[in-house]
């Protein structure tokens, strides 16, 4: 294994970057934000680049280290995305790549004062791409009601997971558990706790919501048999009735 730094492995980057009149900004996010950083996080690189420089600045990027993972993970509408590992590192330290376009007006480099989910720290910025501005809570109105609607269908469907214990059929009985119990809760739970990142789902959630309901998710989740399912079934009930009334 090298005996590269994860620290390094930033400096590298941001070096080769930097002196680019067409790399506007670079900044990191995820653990390296968060201060949740440790030997598991991966590496979380966005950069805002001309868009006719972007070929070229991933060409640079698979260039700098040795990679045994180079893939495409496609993106979004003006952003994209390659994960990338360097050979011999540390197998965690993944590395995400993120290129937003300069045309796209910083869409992905907003982010919210006192949002402690979503954080950056920037490492250079030339053009004041990287921005924050106030939470809007209206803006998430409509995608509220959309999950609650949906929570609340998802979990009237609780007799497909019943059914399915009484047959014996774990495989069964275990997809709907996760589709119609738990993932209406976490939705409930989203809702509730981290109102502005309802699609974050699962990803982080031991981080994100407090002991108490932490200590009851990870019940609701130790499950290994039919029987371990139907014997949730109903404290799963109390607790989404209880979530349900939190946010009416």
């Amino acid at each position: 294994m090298t005996t590269i730094t994860r620290q390094e492995i930033i400096n590298t980057y941001a070096a080769a970057f930097a002196p680019l009149d067409t790399v506007y900004a670079m900044w990191l996010e995820g653990a390296d934000a968060t201060g949740h950083l440790d030997e598991y996080s991966d590496i979380d690189i966005n950069l805002d680049v001309a868009d006719e420089a972007v070929e070229d600045v991933l060409q640079l990027a698979e260039t700098l280290f040795p990679l045994d993972l180079n893939y495409d993970n496609g993106g979004n509408d003006g952003q994209l995305q390659r994960v990338y590992h360097i050979a011999g590192t540390n197998e965690y330290w993944m590395i995400d790549f993120n290129v937003q376009l300069h045309s796209c007006n910083g869409r992905y480099s907003k982010f919210r004062h006192g949002d402690e989910i979503e954080k950056c720290v920037v490492l250079f910025d030339k053009a004041g791409v990287v921005r924050y501005v106030e939470p809007d809570p209206a803006l998430w109105q409509e995608e509220h009601q959309f999950w609650l609607r949906e929570s609340e269908y998802r979990f009237s469907q609780i007799c497909r997971v019943y059914k399915y214990t009484l047959r014996g059929q774990y495989p069964e009985a275990l997809l709907y558990y996760n589709k119609y119990v738990v993932e209406p809760i976490v939705m409930l739970l989203r809702m509730r706790y981290t109102p502005g990142k309802l699609y974050y789902h699962m990803v982080h959630i031991s981080q994100h919501i407090p002991a108490e309901p932490l200590a009851r998710l990870n019940k609701l989740l130790q499950v290994s048999s039919c029987a371990d399912i139907a014997a949730r079934l109903g404290f799963a009930r109390e607790w989404y009735r209880e979530l349900r009334a939190e946010l009416c």
